[in-house]
């Protein structure tokens, strides 16, 4: 009786072994042996909880640091919103410089396509919207609540897509136009029988939304075939964008802080003013990862139930009171646009 131990091959590969098939063949052909189905199930489970974690960042950050700006400005009464929008800028240029010029984690790709001329052509014109978006973005929440601020940020898909029609970026299709009309009569009932409506504020807010619809044009149009990565994009971005709002921090701003003091708040508030400064940079970033884990599209969806969010809990922690009416148009405002975000997914 034959007492050999037993050939640790599976069958099909004893049998190319008789066949005459090298042991650098066999072992290839282990190698390419498919991953078992639990190892498989594994990996994508973690990707799924990954991707999760990044899209909860992006729920937080963005909340965290309007609270943190409006607690700055109306709650220690440091009334300098142009001030407050720069110091997210500031970090994010710091930010920015750490990750491609210090680390290099995301290493700078477009030097050679950034001139000079580059830079102040296109480059400086997004810097400047981007700055006026913040600017009158954040200005506004001296004059409105926060409740109604985030209802009339649902006009901005409005703003933005007439903007890329007349610019010739992108027509819509019929359906989208019927989602967009519907939009802007949800946001007309939004602002109806607000308690603390105030005309400086829609003015302010109305500006906001139009220099961000022109911001994400230009940035658009001009990054459409340069394919920027996120971080290299604030690298080139973020640096002008503080300097135009320190410039006009330091221009309608500044005598005033000096005047009554108020700059002392800085050092009195430091570690609040810092925190503020890190969540200015972490929305950036948190919006770049859940682009790279799963879209824009998704993105904008998770913005506008963000700003839902906010409602309430600007109604229940600040006591901010909405009527029914404009319930019903912010509700308006978040069916349809998520309906645009759908026919926009499906190019219907």
């Amino acid at each position: 009786m034959d007492r050999s131990p037993k050939a640790s091959y599976s069958p099909s590969l004893n049998a190319r072994s008789t066949d005459g098939a090298s042991d650098v063949e066999n072992a290839r052909l282990l190698l390419d042996t498919p991953k078992p189905v639990e190892e498989y199930s594994e990996s994508k489970a973690w990707d799924y909880i990954v991707t999760l974690i990044f899209c909860t960042c992006f729920l937080c950050v963005g909340p965290v640091l309007i609270l943190l700006n409006k607690h700055i400005m109306k709650g220690i009464n440091f009334d300098f919103p142009i001030f407050v929008a720069a110091m997210g800028q500031m970090a994010s240029t710091v930010g920015s410089w750490v990750v491609t010029r210090n680390l290099k984690i995301y290493p700078l790709e477009k030097q050679d396509v950034v001139t000079r001329e580059f830079f102040l052509k296109n480059m400086v014109p997004v810097a400047i919207g981007s700055a006026s978006t913040l600017i009158f973005g954040n200005h506004v929440y001296l004059h409105l609540s926060v409740s109604l601020i985030q209802m009339l940020k649902s006009f901005t898909p409005v703003i933005t897509l007439i903007m890329l029609a007349a610019a010739g970026i992108e027509w819509p299709t019929h359906r989208a136009t019927a989602c967009v009309v519907m939009i802007a009569f949800g946001t007309c009932f939004t602002t109806t029988g607000e308690i603390n409506f105030s005309t400086i504020g829609l003015i302010q807010m109305s500006l906001a939304t139009v220099t961000e619809g022109l911001k994400l044009v230009l940035s658009q149009k001009l990054l459409k075939g340069l394919k920027f990565h996120a971080f290299e994009a604030l690298y080139y971005f973020a640096p002008p964008t503080a300097a135009i709002m320190l410039t006009c921090s330091a221009i309608f701003e500044l005598p005033r802080m000096l005047e009554t003091g108020k700059y002392m708040l800085i050092v009195e508030w430091l570690p609040l003013f810092m925190v503020a400064a890190l969540f200015g940079f972490f929305v950036n970033i948190a919006t770049f990862f859940v682009i790279k884990r799963t879209n824009a599209v998704m993105v904008k969806v998770m913005s506008t139930a963000r700003n839902a969010g906010l409602v309430l809990i600007d109604i229940a922690f600040y006591g901010t009171v909405i009527t029914s009416t404009q319930t019903a148009g912010y509700f308006c405002c978040l069916i349809f646009f998520g309906l645009y975000n759908y026919f926009k997914m499906n190019k219907m």
